[in-house]
């Protein structure tokens, strides 16, 4: 039997998230479903029931869907997940704001800080990306930029 994947892990927080659950309820939820306390129990097959269920609760977003290709698969990728490429843009973006506007708070929790003021969304600097999708990831790359420039041009004013 295998164990619960990432991806697994993340659509259960996700649907449940949408649902307005807090973990109390999911974990109850989770109870009722498998008898298990705990997501980490959670086998694979147990997570398909969980996730069945909270689709049939109302969630907007489908249960599973396929990764265009088995590297997206492998990187635990896909169409509801920010691409490696858009990672890599945002952090560069982040140390670039953190050049030009130096901030006392570790760059993690800046960008942390910067997701929930403007996307309105869960974030953890272990894992920022863990709840933006490939749209929301788009949308911070632009207000990153925003934030650049705008710091730049603060500078400029600063020394110019």
């Amino acid at each position: 039997m295998d164990p619960i994947s990432n991806l697994q892990r993340r659509t259960i927080f996700a649907l449940a998230g949408e649902l307005g659950m807090g973990e109390d309820l999911l974990h109850d939820l989770v109870f009722d479903v498998t008898a298990k306390t705990s997501i980490r129990e959670l086998s694979s097959d147990d997570a398909r029931a969980v996730i069945r269920d909270l689709n049939l609760r109302g969630a907007s977003r489908p249960a599973k869907r396929r990764a265009s290709s088995t590297r997206q698969k492998a990187k635990g990728e896909g169409p509801q997940h920010a691409s490696e490429g858009q990672q890599r843009k945002v952090w560069a973006l982040m140390y670039q704001l953190q050049q030009v506007s130096p901030g006392a708070a570790p760059i993690g929790d800046r960008l942390c800080g910067i997701i929930k003021k403007e996307l309105r969304q869960d974030a953890f600097p272990k894992d920022p990306f863990a709840w933006i999708d490939y749209h929301k990831c788009i949308k911070l790359i632009d207000i990153l930029k925003q934030y650049v420039a705008h710091a730049q041009k603060k500078e400029a004013k600063k020394h110019g």
